[in-house]
């Protein structure tokens, strides 16, 4: 089990490394003006205008609501980057604004764990920690494991600037990051690996998240990411279960943070 476990942890790194990439999809406005039949001079001539305008139009369009929407993140207050708090057996974070309260079996790694899978030397001091994970590109949150039910979760915070988590499309980038973790399932035997893009409900909110599956050693291994966007980071939330998939039960245990 240890194994399958370590896989679990590899594929949320994996998940993390998918580069924010928002804009690439972008259709030019040169790509979307339709094709003119070479009938006559004049009605090239009218079509042509008529296309121009609409396409002006439209890019317009598109520009000012991107403007809007970069006009909005720029001028938001920046969050100040925080850790999540453990307490008992509750788990909250002020700076992604959800929490998850985890039943018996459940233990979350310490201070010092998640500082050692971080490869950070932790600090008496938690402000020079705070600011040793500032200057992480990718960085654990939270590791939670529970061995009786052979389930863990993990929350990581990948770092990029404001404006490209803005134009981050998430399930495009969900979606580049199945390659790669197929790929080390399968140098690990893993096989039958299927994903599904899906939405995740935690309260009144809804994120843009991911259900995979794959096999090893005859052991079946369900998976469920969602992806938060929060400023200048993109957090990640992963679930794993083995056996039987539990992942929507434990996906309960989550609340957003007013």
């Amino acid at each position: 089990m240890k194994k399958i476990a370590i896989l679990l942890l590899l594929a949320a790194t994996l998940l993390n490394t998918a580069a924010c990439k928002g804009g690439d999809d972008v259709t030019t406005a040169d790509e979307k003006k339709p094709e003119v039949t070479d009938t006559a001079k004049v009605t090239d001539e009218s079509t042509d205008a008529v296309t121009d305008e609409q396409t002006d139009a439209e890019t317009n369009t598109v520009t000012d609501e991107v403007t809007d929407e970069v006009t909005d993140a720029v001028t938001e207050e920046e969050k100040e980057l925080t850790l999540g708090n453990i307490d008992g057996n509750t788990y909250k974070s002020d700076f992604i604004d959800i929490g998850c309260t985890l039943g018996d079996g459940w233990v979350f790694y310490n201070d010092e764990q998640i500082a050692q899978i971080n490869g950070i030397t932790q600090s008496y001091l938690d402000k020079e920690y705070l600011e040793q994970v500032k200057n992480a590109k990718v960085f654990y949150d939270m590791y939670a494991v529970n061995q009786e039910t052979s389930s863990t979760i993990n929350i990581t915070l990948e770092k990029g600037t404001k404006l490209a988590v803005l134009l981050t499309d998430i399930d495009k980038v969900l979606t580049n990051s199945t390659v790669s973790i197929e790929s080390s399932f399968a140098n690990m035997g893993g096989k039958n690996f299927k994903y599904e893009l899906c939405d995740v409900k935690i309260g009144d909110e809804t994120f843009k998240g991911m259900d995979i599956y794959v096999e090893i050693n005859d052991v079946p291994i369900y998976e469920t990411m969602l992806c938060i966007k929060c400023g200048e980071y993109l957090a990640y939330v992963c679930v794993g279960t083995y056996f039987e998939d539990t992942t929507g039960d434990i996906l309960e245990t989550f609340f957003i943070v007013d």
